[in-house]
């Protein structure tokens, strides 16, 4: 999906949500939607090792910071922070700060 599809419904549903916990699970379900695209491009590009796995995630990195951008003009505000994709994987997986920097 492009990132101005990924921003059009993410804003559709932020509009739609009416409590903290509803914004915050339409955030995760981004952020969800993203590594579920990674692994279909993991797959699709016949991709088996970390150094070819780095390049999906960084690419996926700077979509997010598209959608984020698009979202903040649509919006008026700063919804999505930067880099917040990577940062979410340099968390949960071990090494990958390290792998991101080679």
């Amino acid at each position: 999906m492009k990132a101005k599809q990924y921003a059009s419904e993410y804003v559709a549903k932020l509009n739609a949500a009416k409590t903290e916990e509803e914004i915050n699970n339409v955030t995760v379900g981004l952020l969800v939607q993203l590594m579920k695209e990674g692994e279909d491009l993991k797959q699709k590009r016949h991709v088996r090792f970390d150094k070819g796995f780095i390049p999906i995630c960084k690419e996926l990195n700077q979509k997010w910071n598209v959608i984020a951008d698009l979202v903040e003009k649509e919006m008026d505000m700063t919804v999505l922070a930067p880099n917040a994709y990577r940062d979410f994987l340099f968390l949960k997986i071990p090494g990958m700060e390290e792998a991101w920097r080679k």
